[in-house]
């Protein structure tokens, strides 16, 4: 059986937290105990960003962009369904993230 290596790795600001992108999956770890903390599924993730207060995660796949709550596992943020401008929903998500706002 062979093991295929998750996506991305990506550690939070605290340094205490790891997300990892498996999939269709955004498992964050802490890194102390080794617990999963929260496993998040949306639909192919192939980008993620973290706020840089840690207490919100982005997941975007092709077509839907969502938010999550980092302490809880909970959607901020309802997946946003993206059509013709991808990049521009993509981009908007990302930027809200990285700014704190969502």
């Amino acid at each position: 059986m062979a093991f295929d290596p998750p996506y991305s790795l990506l550690p939070f600001p605290d340094g205490q937290r790891l997300a990892m992108v498996y999939r269709s999956q955004l498992l964050i770890w802490n890194v102390t105990s080794g617990v999963a903390l929260h496993n998040i599924s949306h639909a192919a993730i192939e980008s993620v960003a973290i706020a840089p207060c840690g207490d919100v995660i982005a997941t975007c796949s092709d077509v839907r962009a969502a938010a999550w709550d980092t302490q809880t596992g909970a959607q901020v943020l309802v997946p946003v369904r993206m059509q013709n401008y991808q990049g521009d929903v993509v981009r908007s998500c990302f930027v809200a993230v990285s700014w704190g706002t969502v």
